[in-house]
């Protein structure tokens, strides 16, 4: 089960004294890193969590006000919940709930975006200024043509700023057709993240799952556990795992640059992905077009043979 804050125990110290060269390990934080990012995990996000557990009991309830949170995927809603300044029991109760929506309504055909899309909605919607007080504490990564990563730390409004994460772990045909953002096509950003992007180089915290130079890394996470939601035993796996990584980790940052680029084979299924979804949209709304044009058409054609019956007749014998 999960452990509560309060009964769990300490974190593992830090080792007294530097790693060997060989570990390619180079600094070990004095403080919280200057910036941290989370990945992509889709359903394991529980994962996450574990680790989120363990950093606010080292570095404090207020960790969150002392770095830059960043996210990919579906790490951007972890990293946004932090930001937002939620406690871990309001994420995990967000997050249950989530993937038991996703249990009892599926929406195979929808989207199975459908619920963390409703609940970005409902998340924004609890502060019209959001977008405004995230502003140096919250950045998101997206992925665009074709497989340039970017990040985003400014919008004009909440709308825009969900647009921005629904992009951001917008995963095609998996999850359903996601507008254009500022005028460009995107995906997900975890996919498209290049190590050399990240905002503070080397001394960004990278959690990630079965990423080699991700400092706490979750190397057993399946298929079936990012695909399948499962917000009760499979849950509280992966919550001890994230535990355990975090326990594991030696408090070193690694060097990441040049050792992380984009995934180019998932980044070419998305964007084939995607295209397929242009296609089928525009082929659905030609039909549509047609359809209303005939619509259109009968109810002239009726007019037409209505008002010629009501015409009086010109013979008077």
């Amino acid at each position: 089960m999960i452990e509560s804050p309060q009964s769990s125990s300490p974190p593992s110290s830090p080792p007294s004294s530097p790693p060997s060269p060989s570990t390619k390990n180079y600094k070990l934080p004095s403080n919280i890193p200057p910036s941290i990012y989370f990945g992509g995990a889709a359903c394991g996000i529980s994962y996450f969590l574990g680790i989120v557990q363990r950093m606010k009991e080292t570095w404090g309830e207020d960790f969150h006000t002392k770095t830059l949170l960043c996210g990919g995927s579906v790490g951007s809603i972890v990293a946004i919940q932090l930001a937002m300044g939620f406690t871990l029991q309001e994420m995990i109760g967000d997050t249950k709930y989530i993937l038991s929506q996703g249990v009892e309504d599926p929406c195979y055909w929808s989207g199975q975006n459908h619920w963390l899309n409703e609940y970005v909605d409902q998340l924004l919607a609890k502060d019209p200024t959001l977008y405004q007080t995230l502003e140096g504490r919250f950045v998101c990564g997206t992925t665009r043509a074709f497989f340039t990563h970017q990040w985003h730390c400014t919008w004009k409004d909440n709308t825009e700023l969900a647009k921005c994460l629904k992009a951001g772990y917008n995963i095609p045909i998996y999850c359903d057709y996601c507008e254009p953002f500022q005028g460009e096509e995107l995906v997900d950003g975890a996919y498209g993240l290049d190590a050399n992007g990240f905002p503070h180089g080397d001394e960004t915290l990278f959690i990630g799952a079965d990423q080699i130079c991700a400092e706490l890394n979750l190397e057993t996470l399946t298929v079936s556990q990012m695909l399948i939601p499962d917000p009760e035993e499979g849950f509280d796996t992966l919550y001890e795992e994230g535990i355990k990584v975090y326990d594991a980790w030696d408090g070193y940052l690694c060097e990441k640059q040049g050792k992380r680029g984009p995934n180019y084979p998932m980044l070419m299924l998305c964007w084939i992905g995607k295209l397929l979804q242009i296609v089928y949209r525009m082929i659905c709304s030609n039909i549509i077009d047609t359809v209303d044009s005939m619509d259109s058409m009968d109810t002239i054609h009726s007019y037409d043979s209505s008002t010629m019956d009501n015409i009086p007749s010109d013979d008077t014998s």
